[in-house]
């Protein structure tokens, strides 16, 4: 099973998309949003704006990296179009929903569409953290119409590790101080978990996920920490 990471950023189009075109830009990412590794907007991207350019803020559920799943959008949503529903038996996609999909890539073909991809994206396990910048845009011709997409920017955040583990060199001596309290004193341990757990995170990188960062803890300080850790599950 591919790890999880979690994106958000934003996602625009510029002032060549007419209403019906952003309508149906909505109605994919509606669709993609059911998937597993799916795609949320906070809000629809607006139809119309005073500036002409038109946005909206996104988060996501990533196979591996969401950048993978830009690149494998066509493929999933031309997927998707075959599914049915499980318990009715109906198509998940409309017939005039398919038609309006076929509608968008002809018109972004033919216009030069893009839809442009802002985002910072983070998978803990591997302390993978990066920035990017990217388009959607249609290849082929006719029925061979495909959505693409291509990177603009990239920067890989370094250091992740080193950050979390330079968090936590200051309270070296309190962390083994706490595990000593944890290993020797059961009724602590078991009555007081969550503020066990909420004085490690404060310590350290609170953006963190909680199992994620006791493996993190656990590398960086042995065996002594890793009994408290794994006594604290």
């Amino acid at each position: 099973m591919a790890n999880i990471s979690s994106a958000d950023g934003t996602v625009s189009v510029d002032e060549k998309w007419d209403p019906e075109l952003i309508g149906t830009l909505n109605m994919i990412f509606e669709k993609a949003s059911a998937w597993e590794y799916g795609i949320h907007l906070q809000n629809e991207i607006p139809c119309e704006d005073a500036s002409g350019r038109r946005s909206a803020a996104f988060y996501a559920s990533g196979r591996w990296s969401f950048n993978s799943n830009l690149n494998s959008l066509g493929g999933w949503l031309e997927g998707d179009m075959a599914r049915k529903n499980m318990k009715t038996g109906n198509p998940v996609w409309t017939e005039s929903e398919k038609e309006a999909y076929a509608g968008l890539l002809r018109a972004m073909a033919e216009k030069w569409l893009i839809v442009e991809f802002s985002f910072e994206d983070v998978e803990e396990g591997c302390g993978v953290y990066y920035k990017e910048k990217g388009f959607l845009k249609v290849v082929g011709e006719g029925s061979l119409y495909q959505l693409h997409y291509e990177e603009a920017f990239h920067e890989s955040i370094e250091g992740v590790w080193d950050e979390l583990i330079g968090k936590m060199e200051p309270f070296k001596d309190s962390f083994n101080e706490l595990a000593s309290l944890i290993i020797e004193n059961t009724a602590f341990r078991e009555s007081d978990r969550a503020l066990i757990e909420g004085w490690v995170k404060e310590k350290t990188h609170p953006d963190m996920d909680a199992d994620w960062l006791y493996e993190s803890i656990t590398e960086a300080y042995g065996a002594g920490l890793e009994a408290a850790i794994r006594s604290m599950e």
